[in-house]
């Protein structure tokens, strides 16, 4: 970290802000090494064509908003659509009026700030560009690590990193006052911290039974807060720009009848509602996971249920199912679905409880504002206690989804079954199918043989080795001949059978030795 004189500090934030377009190793309170700073960077170079934008691109492509508190109005003001629509524009609202000789801001940072940076939907370029996202990150000089939290989205396919969860922070508390990088001409001490993290929520989409479809959001979230002025900077990046965690925020600071919730009026006023923005962004993250685990419960117990208390009986027919490999498929879908909510869950609590540890932690720090401890000690405390039950209810949709994640697994494992079962039973039917045919070729072989030394003494006797003639032109019967012919075909017709007798005993015998299965006939 360097260290920064309080004359120097408008300069090195110059200098900071001049060098935008090598954020984040051009910050000016490291608190990485400039290996890490440089890794970052490389990585953000990386991901830039899939995660922003470019300007002058036709259509909504470019469109940022800021929604800042007006202190002399007592209310939010928020930018309008295409306000903020490309670097010049961005520069203009931040107060640059800088000359190429001079240097400076025409206001200061307001009392509160939200950025909302998003993509008109999931899976798309989020709506600024990459020069101006190291503009606003440079201004603001916002901690790297967010950039491991943007990176999740932008143009994809499938939704990548749903398993990737943070929670990073960043204090100056501790700091002395020679080396915090304060900006006064922007209104920063440079006495504060950062916080950066994400959350995960599932949304209805709409549709019935089945065919129902849900969406799983990400939300990355990034909060400053000047412990010395009472200043607040939040930004959020989220993978749809309607019906999204920024519309929540939005109804917060806009709800007339809460408004100790976005109060600005001290630092203490501002520190709470800097807590009542964190709990709205919790309570987005855990509010419709039990309405998807019910769903999921619904459905597969209607798609198993066959497999338990269905006939099996072949005979019956009308009522059996007879599973496939889709049916297979379908049950391991849902088995996949369930442990992605225990993942979800389970990172969403760590997050949580990593925030409720670290406001609970300000509490003992000695370089944390005596007066702010003080007077928002009692709201701190019911933070963490609000934090403890939306992890206590989280805990119970992930005992039920581990209990659902074994009911699935058994369904699976008895689908499976059936599906071996029917195949055996399939190959029941052939074996049966051939054992009748054997029987059948059997028949014929018997039937063959008893004709076949007749049919060839016949052939043998209608040769002109021996002949019968009778003094009748017209034929006569004669004794003779049907002695010869018996007299030679039924010892030739006991001989054959008898040798394939013989040799059916011998097969047997021989099948016998081997270990052979015979079956019975």
């Amino acid at each position: 970290m360097a260290t920064i004189a309080p004359q120097q500090a408008n300069t090195f934030f110059e200098n900071s802000y001049k060098d935008y377009k090598n954020y984040p190793t051009n910050l000016v309170y490291r608190a990485s090494y400039r290996k890490v700073l440089q890794s970052y960077q490389k990585r953000l170079e990386k991901a830039s064509a899939k995660l922003f934008n470019n300007e002058g691109t036709k259509g909504d492509q470019i469109d940022v908003r800021f929604r800042d508190y007006n202190v002399a109005q007592g209310k939010f003001d928020e930018v309008q659509k295409d306000e903020i629509d490309n670097l010049t524009s961005m520069r203009v609202y931040l107060g640059d009026v800088s000359t190429a000789t001079s240097w400076k801001f025409n206001k200061r940072d307001p009392k509160c700030r939200y950025v909302l940076i998003a993509s008109e939907m999931n899976r798309m370029q989020l709506h600024i560009s990459r020069v101006m996202t190291n503009l606003l990150l440079s201004f603001h000089q916002v901690m790297p690590s967010y950039l491991d939290f943007m990176s999740v989205f932008g143009l994809q396919l499938d939704q990548r990193d749903l398993r990737f969860s943070g929670f990073h922070e960043q204090t100056t508390l501790g700091v002395p006052q020679s080396k915090r990088p304060a900006v006064p001409q922007l209104g920063r001490s440079g006495h504060g911290y950062q916080l950066c993290y994400n959350l995960k929520a599932v949304v209805d989409k709409g549709g019935e039974g089945k065919r129902k479809e849900w969406s799983k959001r990400h939300a990355a979230i990034h909060h400053q807060f000047d412990v010395d002025n009472g200043t607040a900077l939040w930004i959020c990046t989220e993978g749809r720009k309607k019906d999204g965690l920024f519309d929540r925020i939005r109804d917060l600071t806009s709800d007339d009848k809460r408004k100790e919730d976005w109060s600005y009026g001290s630092k203490e006023e501002s520190f709470i509602s800097s807590l009542a923005t964190h709990l709205t962004c919790c309570h987005w993250s855990i509010e419709e996971w039990r309405m998807y685990m019910g769903w999921l419960e619904e459905t597969v117990e209607k798609e198993t249920l066959a497999a338990i208390s269905g006939s099996r009986n072949p005979i019956e027919g009308v009522d059996r199912k007879n599973y496939t490999s889709d049916d297979l498929q379908l049950v391991q879908g849902y088995e996949d679905q369930v442990n992605e909510v225990i993942m979800i869950l389970e990172a969403n609590n760590d997050i949580m409880k990593s925030l409720s540890d670290f406001y609970d932690s300000l509490l003992k720090n000695d370089a944390f504002d005596a007066g702010l401890k003080d007077q928002c000690k009692e709201n701190i405390r019911e933070f963490v206690e609000q934090i403890g039950d939306m992890i206590y209810d989280a805990n119970m949709q992930i005992r039920r989804a581990k209990l659902l994640v074994k009911i699935t697994a058994d369904r699976k494992a008895l689908v499976l079954q059936h599906l071996q079962g029917q195949a055996t039973e399939a190959t029941l039917n052939l074996t049966y199918m051939s054992y009748k045919e054997t029987i059948i070729m059997r028949i014929i072989t018997i039937v063959t043989l008893i004709y076949l030394p007749a049919t060839f003494v016949s052939t043998f006797f209608s040769t002109d080795v021996v002949k019968y003639q009778g003094q009748d032109a017209s034929g006569s019967f004669s004794s003779t001949a049907m002695f010869r012919w018996l007299q030679v075909t039924l010892p030739l017709s006991a001989i054959t059978l008898g040798v394939g007798y013989a040799w059916y005993r011998y097969q047997t015998k021989k099948s016998k030795k081997r270990g052979m299965y015979v079956l019975p006939y």
